[in-house]
């Protein structure tokens, strides 16, 4: 029954009005507002609400989607694991990289399983994960390698097993590499070292492997 404020009921006791509590509307507010969102996903999971109609995704549509995810998750990797700068030290890639020089490695050829053979990457190191190592893939997996030292009279070789590389210093005689720890898996790899940028009279391109004949023909 509606009323005015003040009005009496026909008994002659005062009509009583519920005014509901703060409490009470900011309740309301949220149910209506979960059901709203409610809806709103189940339109974007079914399609796209125009007007009264529904409109369902078409197949160029969710091809264009999944697209763009794939180049947003590219670009991502371009944009936080593209390239960085390091300072190498110590002697087992003498001559093509002396101690102290600072080479440029990119990351996307790890990425993308596009690392070949005669490659100078930065490796994490299988004796020490806390630090990198910097030495040329030999072998990729299933390859043959020749797993013996230079000074030795009989040769013994072996194959790269699934996921793995054979990793060898350029200096041959003073490093410490794959010869030692045996095959590294291919997840330890950091980068692809493609520059050398310091010194500036040495800037470019690195050298070929002075071992060429490290690598084997099967």
């Amino acid at each position: 029954m509606g009323g005015r404020l003040g009005e009496r009921r026909p008994n002659g006791s005062p009509r009583c009005w519920h005014v509901p509590s703060w409490g009470a509307v900011k309740g309301a507010r949220q149910r209506a507002g979960r059901i709203k969102l409610l809806v709103s996903l189940r339109s974007v999971a079914e399609g796209a609400l125009v007007g009264d109609k529904l409109a369902v995704p078409s197949r160029d549509n969710v091809k264009k989607s999944h697209l763009f995810q794939d180049i947003t998750k590219l670009a991502h990797i371009c944009h936080t694991k593209s390239s960085v700068s390091s300072r190498c030290s110590g002697p087992s890639m003498e001559p093509t990289i002396q101690n102290s020089d600072i080479v440029f490695s990119e990351n996307l050829s790890r990425h993308f399983y596009c690392i070949r053979k005669g490659d100078i990457v930065i490796v994490k190191s299988p004796n020490d994960p806390k630090s990198n190592i910097c030495k040329r893939v030999i072998g990729l997996e299933g390859d043959r390698v020749c797993t013996s030292n230079p000074s030795d009279f009989l040769k013994s070789h072996s194959y790269v097993p699934k996921g793995h590389v054979w990793l060898e210093g350029d200096n041959l005689r003073n490093s410490t590499d794959s010869r030692c720890y045996g095959p590294v898996p291919y997840g330890l790899i950091r980068g692809r070292i493609c520059l050398k940028i310091w010194p500036l009279t040495d800037f470019g391109f690195l050298r070929a492997s002075p071992n060429g004949h490290r690598f084997l023909d099967d």
